[in-house]
């Protein structure tokens, strides 16, 4: 996710969906930088419900240009400067590759 309000949408709708199971979301730097998405990513599993879907920076910077923010559309925030809700979820302290590791090595993922 980076941050903006068209991740948002894809990840409410992927999570209040029976055909998708999301166990973790990884923010990375896009319309906002990665501490903004991370906290939006945050506030979309709140808002959703999802207390165990897992939250993780990524990459704070593209790898192979500088990063094109997308404020004037998606807001300083990148949700339209939306109302915070209440933040009661905390970022996971590993990065988002570590999870990443973790969950397609696990048993229960494997067809």
């Amino acid at each position: 996710m980076d941050g903006g309000i068209d991740d948002a949408l894809a990840l409410i709708l992927a999570m209040r969906t029976n055909v998708l199971e999301v166990s973790g979301i990884t923010a990375v730097s896009g319309n906002v930088p990665v501490d903004k998405a991370a906290i939006n990513a945050l506030r979309v599993v709140e808002l959703v419900g999802k207390r165990n879907v897992w939250v993780a920076k990524g990459l704070a910077h593209p790898l192979a240009r500088e990063p094109i923010r997308a404020t004037s559309f998606h807001g300083k925030d990148g949700l339209g400067a939306s109302p915070p809700p209440c933040q009661k979820l905390k970022l996971c302290k590993k990065v988002a590759l570590n999870h990443l590791v973790v969950e397609l090595a696990s048993p229960s993922r494997r067809s």
